[in-house]
């Protein structure tokens, strides 16, 4: 067993992806005064190293602490961030971290003027595990500079998924400066670390009262004891038309749960409900119309109810619908799921879903989809959501090819080694699209837009409007108001679109993601390169 004193503010861990996982644990302490301060799961590198994990061991430093880990790794340390060379593989568009694994978006906030967006993080190798908290934030919603992580796994459990929210009126009464508190809920998943073992899944708050910089847990009780096995991603908004704030919460199978609070603080169960078809992750949209607000009750995998607040209590007004039609991956979740909206949006339902679409790269796996608007169409229970690219996703990508198109005939656009964004108008439901090797056809028999395996149903006699956007290892596609997520590997030896439709096109737009040298730039302007 080595033995390593913590002394510098990074710990340079050497990762074979192909090796068996491997316990790390931290302590303080000898004999009977050791106590375990973190343990982490890492396939250490022996043999081979596929790339160097950079954890942040902050919170370590000036307890004299020790890394007990399995003979014959090396381990280094650095005071500078280290981060590997190259990763091909790495998306133009979307956000990835340098490094590591990572799923559902967290605490989605726009606050001062910037976008936070937190996510499910294991720094420690390119599969699940070892869950903290990672922090991006960007101007523009696509724009992402990476920061420190945000929440590290403790005696109460590895980080789960929840939510932000900005405390205005101090509430809470957490306001320690000029600024408002930010609040982060989240699930700390007991029982999934050595260090919490045999404890449950509770719900608890983070503060950061230096704009969102740093954040404090705040110790003590939860504020919401274990309900069922595996409770957890409280999702928290403003309900004006309650005047209180309203938090939902996934409690197990399809089940969910409504709680209330006057001071983000402390919280009592309103209802519980049911979503057929769905779990985990939920979220919760407003939309007013004239003095109504109607609210949007959505799971992990995009299966929503639209309903109203009447007597104090949630009354669903829909059938269960869906909004996203992604395949599922070979673990059953499908490649767009738990996607979260941004608090501080104003009406405006901004949101990002998390890409559960893999990647072959070796330092790394999985990405944040790119920011989506949600509207309300319809009356009654014919009300339904409307997902479409955000007019911030949309305006990073230029317009460099624009054309009308006659039926049958054949367009070839050159390309380059960069993400695109497609739109096609058309009058029918038969055309042909390839690009970077992926195959796109809508098929006015079967009332179907099929990319891949991937099939997304369409709306016979309406006009055809279809958004494409397609990164390195991912593409979504948008149409009729729904989407779908495909992983997708882009084949940049041929470097071209073409395209041809049944009918007359009116319009064909071909559009490169813009300035992605200097977005290149800011992804990496706190790495030091190893």
């Amino acid at each position: 067993m080595i033995k390593t004193y913590v002394n510098k503010r990074y710990i340079l861990l050497p990762v074979d992806n192909d090796a068996q996982v491997s316990k790390i644990e931290f302590y303080e302490g000898e004999g009977d005064e050791k106590k375990l301060l973190l343990d982490l799961d890492c396939k250490l590198a022996v043999n081979k190293t596929d790339f160097i994990a950079c954890y942040d061991a902050r919170e370590l430093l000036g307890k004299n602490a020790y890394i007990e880990c399995p003979d014959g790794v090396e381990i280094g340390q650095s005071e500078q961030k280290v981060l590997p060379e190259k990763d091909e593989y790495r998306p133009f568009a979307h956000f990835k971290p340098s490094v590591g694994w990572n799923n559902d978006p967290n605490g989605m906030i726009r606050y001062g003027g910037e976008y936070h967006a937190f996510y499910q993080f294991n720094p420690c190798g390119r599969d699940w595990g070892n869950m903290h908290w990672g922090h991006a934030v960007g101007s523009d919603g696509i724009t992402w500079e990476e920061r420190d992580v945000a929440l590290f796994p403790d005696e109460d459990g590895t980080m789960f998924s929840g939510s932000a929210i900005e405390d205005e009126n101090n509430v809470s009464g957490l306001k320690t400066g000029i600024r408002n508190p930010v609040l982060l809920f989240y699930t700390a998943a007991g029982g999934t670390n050595k260090l919490s073992k045999n404890k449950p899944f509770t719900q608890r708050i983070a503060c950061s009262t230096d704009g969102g910089k740093t954040f404090v847990k705040l110790g003590g009780k939860p504020i919401i004891d274990c309900i069922a096995e595996g409770n957890r991603d409280p999702k928290v908004v403003r309900a004006e038309e309650l005047g209180k704030f309203l938090l939902a919460l996934y409690l197990s199978g399809n089940d969910y749960a409504l709680f209330t609070s006057d001071n983000l603080l402390d919280w009592s169960m309103l209802q519980k409900i049911t979503i057929a078809g769905e779990s985990e992750c939920p979220d919760i949209y407003a939309f007013k119309r004239g003095d109504k607000t109607y609210r949007a009750l959505i799971g992990a995998s995009d299966k929503y109810i639209i309903g109203e607040f009447s007597g104090g209590k949630f009354v669903p007004l829909t059938a269960v619908k869906r909004l996203s039609y992604s395949e599922k991956t070979g673990s059953g979740v499908p490649c767009s799921y738990a996607a979260q909206s941004f608090s501080g949006t104003g009406d405006r339902v901004l949101r990002m879903p998390w890409n559960n679409i893999g990647s072959p790269s070796a330092v790394g796996s999985c990405e944040l989809g790119l920011m989506q608007e949600i509207t309300l169409t319809g009356e009654g229970e014919d009300m339904r959501l409307n997902v479409s690219p955000a007019k911030e996703t949309v305006e990073a990508f230029g317009a460099e090819f624009v054309k009308s198109v006659p039926p049958h005939e054949k367009v070839c656009v050159p390309l380059e080694r960069n993400a695109y964004l497609i739109k096609i108008e058309c009058d029918c439901d038969d055309f042909e699209l390839n690009v970077f090797g992926l195959h796109i056809d809508a098929d006015a028999e079967k009332g179907a837009l099929r990319v891949g395996k991937t099939e997304i149903p369409l709306c016979k006699g309406e006009k055809t409007d279809v958004t494409v956007i397609i990164d390195r290892v991912s593409t979504e596609v948008y149409v009729g108001g729904v989407f779908a997520t495909i992983a997708h590997v882009c084949d940049y030896s041929a470097p071209e679109l073409n395209y041809s439709a049944k009918c007359e096109t009116y319009s064909l737009t071909v559009g490169a993601l813009k300035n992605i040298r200097s977005r290149a730039r800011k992804m990496s302007d706190r790495n030091i390169r190893a």
